[in-house]
């Protein structure tokens, strides 16, 4: 499941401040916490907040009853969703045949794309997906060493340390960039 906004509608979504008195009333009512008609909505909301349940999504619930298992994937890793891959290849076939038809046919044109998906093709971006995680686990164990990275300036005096400098210079000259595309940083040290 990606996180999409409507993958994360809240079930008994707590109230936040900008709920008002009596919608933080109910809430604690529903849930049957106590508190006092006195309370101000300061109050209500701190009793809200020392209450708050863990998130518990509407679409999550409809498929755990219907025996299915939740995997969330991280934000903005489209590239582990096959059903991103599908749209790209239905999106390119509608285009290929799009020039020139009126607005009226695009529901067809998308339905004939959608027919024209294979199990076959599910099961190659499903295939690609499973080998995009297991290269994002391997990579991920190069960050498991601290990356350290020692600083000084021109007017520091040398040492005996050369030796020592020698080899973090060897250190250094053997860091490659891994293969990562869209990463912040992509250098660490090859294990």
């Amino acid at each position: 499941m990606d996180n999409a906004p409507y993958h994360n509608t809240s079930v008994n979504k707590p109230p936040n401040t900008s709920s008002r008195k009596d919608e933080i009333i109910e809430w604690l009512r529903i849930n049957n916490i106590e508190y006092s008609e006195e309370y101000t909505r300061p109050q209500l909301l701190e009793l809200v907040n020392r209450n708050k349940p863990e998130p518990v999504y509407a679409v999550d619930a409809i498929l755990k009853g219907l025996g299915h298992k939740i995997c969330r994937l991280p934000p903005y890793h489209c590239d582990l969703n096959p059903i991103e891959m599908i749209w790209a290849s239905m999106k390119r076939k509608v285009a290929e045949i799009n020039i020139g038809r009126p607005p009226n046919q695009m529901p067809d044109m998308v339905q004939n794309a959608f027919d024209t998906i294979s199990v076959e093709e599910w099961r190659n971006h499903c295939g690609h997906v499973k080998k995009l995680e297991e290269e994002y686990r391997k990579k991920d164990g190069y960050l498991d060493e601290p990356f350290i990275i020692r600083l000084c300036s021109d007017s520091e005096e040398s040492t005996d340390d050369d030796d020592s400098q020698d080899e973090d210079d060897e250190e250094f000259n053997r860091m490659q960039p891994l293969d990562v595309v869209l990463a912040e940083h992509n250098y660490s040290k090859r294990i």
